[in-house]
């Protein structure tokens, strides 16, 4: 009887024990994350920083993208927020990474499975918006702008190591070493900003070549949130760095294969941080340059682009559609929207409201640094982005829509953009794409390629109009362009010609048109004099009302001579178009001809042009057109500068015609200049290319004191050194 007691008792006792283990343990798991939310401020809630994420996940198997968001605390360390959809919908700015909250306690940290404070819940409508901290946040624009330096983490695990090395990296980042592919994340952001985003390798002790190595404890079917911050503290320590966002614009964190993304346990590639400097990595997707090129796009605040509906990946045109596992490929860049926020090209972008038709030339982003003043890459309609995506240069792997007009909605910055369509010419392309109900009128937005036009640089001629009855399209029926050539049209030119050009074979060349022009009527205005040289031009800034009696469609000269259909409507005495078009409707004729043989110099980034070039071109006709230029002679006819019998003398030839690489000259104003910033302002030459000013034997080949006839190669390219990698002669 004693001996059962006792074995009651002592059953009681364990009984007792462990009840009392099992409360301690619930007291101390409480008792704990409260002391975290209280640690990290006075109130006993948590200061947060919400922070967009988005992941690239395997969605194949029903698994859902449930993590858009974290928080950011002050000491600099990112854990998972589940945020109240109230909260949410009323600030749709959060993509934007500039809300602070206050997480009430109760709401904050929880220890996860593996002993990782990971989770915040704030499944809660009593949050609080608060000011941000005194630190200083980098704006969004700072962020798509400047030199950025960049770190690549190479993360080992106690349990998997990375599968690919410090050069593997180096390589397919920077382009750095042996071997590099010549399209890597420097090269291409470099390119597509045309310098203004240029990316550079992290220096350092512990760093080479931009790549850090640091090892972590077992990641095998890890959560890679809560590595990533494992990863963080790890290189802090190694690099004796005490905040890496504090040194690095952007940190690239290559985790090793086996962890495992979210509740789901689905397989990952990659994510990256909205307006925040971090990018996270699966294994070898940090090798594919595509992946960190539009994971970085987050980093900039860019959102997805989208083709058909508001989500996906489907646009392919640029670098927010679909990731590829390629390595070095594809070369492309970013679609009209994402252009339009970045803001490389906004120089070259018009904005406008569709209160009567737009007609006008729309250049290839591809070619911003070959287009003239006063010209455009980008249209911007409401919410509407319109971009010429020719696939040549280093956007030549743009994967739809090659050589077409895209026109893309953007909602607004933080949302994604949907590819709409697209307009182009031959090769079954559509010239017209509707947009209907633009922007609640209830009628729709026509766009229509007119013609297009191969240079470089490479433009389409565009007519935009809404189709409500009052406006109609301005093409005129042009012909079929000449289709894309699959090879260069003439040899590589040489080094040296064997003797210098011949003057023009005849004194005056035969007239343009080929048709012979229609007899002046015997009432025609009569023709002009000019010093003893008749002259008869077309007014090259006129608009011809195809029909007198209403306000559009209109056309110009230029498009008049270049249609002959148009040409026998108009040209008649009693249309506008015959007095206004005086030399095309054969109104009148003179002696004056552009020279079909002569050439004349623009700057370093034209080269070398003739007549019918400048006559495309009146952007350049102010300053080319003035008499102490050498077109203002050989284009008399265009120019209007006519001086029967004049033929200029060519520059003096010599072997090592060359700007100064060195020399500087003052301009009026004090400020001083060299001989690649006159090269680039066409419109100074007429003042400082002038006999006895320093700037005109410093820049001799710019002003064409000289020549040497050489041109260099625009298409060809070359290894540099491990450090420059790949580039090219406008380099």
């Amino acid at each position: 009887m004693m001996r059962n007691c006792r074995r009651s008792l002592v059953t009681v006792s364990l009984l007792l024990l462990s009840l009392a283990l099992f409360v301690a343990a619930i007291y101390w798991k409480v008792a704990k994350r409260h002391v975290i939310a209280s640690s990290n401020d006075e109130q006993n809630g948590l200061s947060c920083r919400i922070i967009a994420v988005d992941v690239e996940a395997d969605l194949s198997e029903g698994n859902v993208v449930d993590d858009s968001f974290r928080c950011l605390t002050e000491d600099g360390m990112l854990y998972s927020l589940y945020l109240p959809s109230e909260f949410i919908q009323e600030h749709s700015d959060l993509a934007r990474g500039e809300t602070h909250v206050l997480i009430p306690s109760g709401h904050a940290i929880e220890e996860d499975e593996n002993g990782l404070a990971a989770i915040v819940y704030a499944n809660t409508t009593n949050l609080v918006t608060i000011p941000p901290p005194n630190r200083r946040l980098l704006s969004v624009q700072d962020r798509r702008e400047g030199v950025k330096r960049v770190l690549v983490l190479r993360v080992h695990g106690a349990d998997s190591r990375l599968s690919l090395t410090q050069s593997d990296l180096s390589k397919r980042i920077f382009g750095i070493g042996s071997g590099a592919p010549a399209v890597n994340i420097r090269s291409q952001y470099q390119a597509c900003s045309f310098g203004k985003f240029r990316v550079v390798p992290a220096i350092g002790t512990g760093i080479t070549n931009g790549v850090a190595t640091v090892t972590i404890g077992n990641v095998m079917g890890m959560n890679p949130f809560n590595l990533e911050n494992q990863a963080v503290a790890a290189a802090q320590n190694k690099l004796k760095i005490g905040d890496l966002e504090a040194v690095f614009d952007h940190v690239l964190i290559c985790l090793p294969p086996g962890t495992l993304y979210g509740g789901t346990r689905a397989q990952w590639y990659a994510y990256g941080y909205l307006n925040y400097y971090r990018t996270v990595y699966n294994d070898k997707w940090g090798g594919y340059y595509s992946v960190p090129m539009h994971e970085i796009g987050h980093n900039l605040a860019l959102q997805h682009s989208s083709e058909g509906s508001p989500s996906g990946y489907g646009d392919q045109s640029g670098m927010m559609g679909y990731s590829y596992s390629e390595i070095g490929a594809p070369s492309m860049c970013f679609n009209g929207h994402k252009n339009h926020l970045l803001r490389w090209y906004s120089d070259r972008t018009i904005e406008f409201y569709p209160s009567r038709a737009w007609s006008g030339l729309l250049y290839a982003f591809v070619d911003y640094d070959r287009t003239p003043q006063n010209s455009f890459v980008l249209i911007r309609v409401r919410d509407l982005y319109v971009q010429y995506n020719r696939a040549r240069r280093f956007n030549s792997g743009t994967r739809e829509k090659q050589n077409e007009v895209t026109i893309t909605r953007g909602p607004n910055e933080n949302a994604q953009s949907i590819l709409l369509g697209s307009v182009g010419i031959g090769n079954g392309k559509e010239r017209i794409h509707r947009v209907p109900n633009f922007a609640g009128t209830g009628h729709s937005l026509v766009f229509e390629a007119c013609e297009q036009v191969y240079g470089p640089p490479d433009y389409v001629r565009l007519s935009i109009y809404l189709d409500d009855g009052s406006q109609r399209s301005t093409c005129s029926a042009l012909a079929e362009p000449t289709p894309l050539p699959t090879q260069p049209p003439t040899p590589r030119p040489t080094l040296r010609p064997t003797r210098k050009p011949t003057a023009d074979p005849t004194p005056n060349p035969t007239p343009k048109l080929s048709t012979p022009r229609p007899t002046p009527s015997p009432t025609s205005p009569p023709t002009t004099t000019l010093t003893g040289s008749g002259f008869c031009d077309d007014n090259s800034s006129a608009s011809i009302r195809l029909d007198p009696n209403k306000p559009t469609p209109q056309v110009s000269c230029l498009q008049l001579r270049n249609n002959e259909a148009l040409r026998n409507s108009l040209c008649v005495p009693t249309h506008e178009a015959y007095s206004e078009c005086r030399e095309t409707c054969g109104a009148c004729q003179d002696s004056c001809q552009d020279s079909t043989s002569k050439r004349f110099f623009v700057n370093n980034m034209w080269g070398e042009q003739d007549c019918k070039w400048l006559e495309e071109k009146p952007v350049f006709q102010e300053y080319l057109c003035h008499p102490t230029h050498p077109a203002s002679k050989i284009c008399g006819e265009t120019c209007g500068t006519c001086d029967v019998g004049y033929s200029p003398p060519d520059p003096p030839y010599k072997a090592d015609c060359d700007d100064s690489p060195t020399g500087t000259f003052l301009l009026p104003n004090g400020s001083s200049k060299d001989c690649i910033w006159l090269s680039m302002n066409a419109i100074w030459h007429s003042r400082l290319c002038v006999p006895g000013k320093p700037s005109y034997d410093l820049c001799e080949e710019t002003c064409r004191k000289c020549t040497d006839y050489c041109v260099d190669d625009e298409d060809a390219t070359f290894f540099v050194n491990s450090k420059q990698g790949i580039k090219d002669c406008k380099w």
